[in-house]
């Protein structure tokens, strides 16, 4: 599955492109699946079609909604998923430093978007959701100037740590609020190594 992500992400790049509003594809899969995460039930219609009335668009191409489809289903498929699968749509390790972070920031924005437009009443959620919320805010504020220009072995891997809190928290997030899902072996959420890049 991780390579059939890999591929659709960078397949997605290309359709963000006409689209600057969303930054990114990063940005686009944290506020798809925020979406997920908050929403009782987000139909694959609800996320295209809210996309593309955020955006303003009426018309796109067939190829697009296929990508977004696709998106739409291998999201959810990592969130349900009894092995946790879930792959956030990253910039891989032969990118620099600075634009793994960088995407590492915009797919926590578009989270916390995401998520506020399924579930705005926050003050419902548990303990371990809110903090995970938390977290999530506090990574996206990664200080990209001071990662300008450099790649340092220790950095990456606490980047690398980052983005698996992340990726299981949001797996978490999902399963805490719709439990009659799937049943798996994360019971609470996972507390992050490092919640930021010093």
């Amino acid at each position: 599955m991780q390579n059939k992500v890999k591929a659709l992400c960078l397949q997605l790049e290309k359709v963000v492109r006409q689209w600057p509003e969303l930054e990114s594809v990063a940005f686009l899969h944290g506020m798809l699946t925020g979406q997920l995460c908050g929403a009782e039930q987000l139909k694959v219609s609800d996320f295209i079609g809210g996309l593309l009335k955020m955006l303003e668009v009426s018309k796109v191409q067939e190829s697009v909604l296929n990508h977004l489809y696709r998106l739409y289903e291998a999201t959810l498929a990592g969130l349900t998923s009894a092995q946790c699968d879930l792959q956030l749509c990253l910039p891989d390790d032969s990118h620099s430093l600075y634009e793994r972070a960088l995407a590492v920031r915009q797919w926590c924005d578009g989270f916390i978007y995401g998520f506020g437009m399924t579930h705005a009443d926050r003050s419902a959620l548990i303990d371990e959701v809110k903090e995970y919320l938390e977290a999530v805010m506090e990574v996206s504020r990664i200080d990209l100037e001071a990662l300008q220009g450099v790649e340092d072995d220790e950095l990456a891997l606490q980047l690398e740590e980052i983005i698996e809190f992340l990726r299981i928290g949001a797996i978490a997030v999902y399963e805490n609020l719709h439990p009659v899902s799937k049943v798996s072996e994360i019971d609470t959420i996972p507390e992050p190594t490092h919640k930021t890049i010093q």
